[in-house]
């Protein structure tokens, strides 16, 4: 895992989805972060939207892409 900063788009997996995620990396923490959901697979639908599109991601569970970064107005 590469550095994690706010703003950084970044893939993660979680075992309260089925797939792979996508999304932008909100507040750290020591061992995780928040992170604001951007793509999913369309079964997590729901639990994203019960989520409120946002979860605590541990960064074992992230894979950085260094190429994406949001821009944050």
């Amino acid at each position: 895992m590469g550095i994690v900063e706010i703003g950084q788009v970044v893939e993660f997996t979680s075992e309260l989805l089925s797939g792979k995620a996508k999304g932008m990396v909100e507040t750290l923490y020591d061992n995780s972060c928040i992170v604001s959901i951007q793509a999913f697979d369309e079964k997590d639908d729901a639990k994203v939207h019960e989520l409120i599109n946002r979860m605590v991601v541990s960064y074992r569970d992230i894979a950085v892409n260094t190429a994406e970064v949001a821009v944050v107005a």
